[in-house]
């Protein structure tokens, strides 16, 4: 079983806007696919996201779901909804996952990487997703690793596999997480894509370079499941 948690800058977007990307991980993994709905900002801030994703976790186990034949992934905004559930399944001494994928995580909510002025993306900006993070966070602190979880102790997480494009600025954050996770003695891979979008998975219908990352995320669970 995979769950996976979709992005939207915590304030929109639905499961059913990855049926299409959750059937190819489901055929390329040879697994079910379970595709997360939580309550979306502004009008249901932080931590409401959290809670339903790590509920929707606490679910699949009382299903029993087993734990080691269960992997997470997130994209954008949903790889901080998939870190801050293991974290949070780790603090309740629940069973964490297999394994996990994260594709072009959001993951520092305070947008401090560099590449979000080096790297010309289309598609987001630190000025477009400011208003999103106004309506999640309510004040909050960006840099609380509470709420951003690339600051987060991440000891004692499953594999990580991070995929990221050249051409988002999501790139930066990308490899710091990789780093600290791998500093904190988690079982890192970071595949940075040339050349490739903002969550360019979408695209697998058509897109050789679609198709590859998300064989590469089947054979990275496929690893990891007993």
């Amino acid at each position: 079983t995979i769950l996976h948690i979709h992005g939207g800058a915590f304030s929109s977007g639905n499961g059913s806007d990855f049926l299409a990307m959750g059937a190819a991980i489901a055929l390329a993994a040879d697994a079910r696919v379970v595709l997360a709905e939580y309550r979306l900002a502004p009008e249901h801030a932080y931590p409401a996201g959290p809670d339903d994703c790590f509920s929707i976790y606490q679910g699949l186990l009382d299903l029993d779901v087993d734990p080691l034949k269960l992997c997470i992934s997130g994209d954008s905004a949903g790889a901080t909804l998939v870190l801050l559930t293991m974290i949070s399944a780790r603090k309740s001494g629940l069973p964490l996952p297999a394994a996990a994928s994260i594709l072009s995580p959001w993951v520092d909510l305070s947008m401090s990487s560099d590449t979000y002025v080096s790297v010309k993306d289309p598609m987001a900006t630190r000025e477009s997703l400011q208003p999103y993070l106004e309506g999640y966070l309510k004040g909050r602190n960006a840099t609380d690793p509470a709420v951003s979880p690339c600051f987060a102790d991440l000891a004692g997480l499953p594999p990580l596999l991070i995929q990221v494009g050249s051409e988002e600025v999501f790139v930066g954050e990308a490899e710091e997480l990789a780093d600290r996770a791998a500093a904190a003695g988690v079982k890192t891979t970071l595949d940075i894509a040339e050349g490739m979008p903002h969550i360019w998975h979408l695209f697998a219908s058509f897109l050789p370079e679609a198709k590859d990352a998300i064989q590469r995320i089947a054979v990275f669970f496929k690893e990891h499941v007993r």
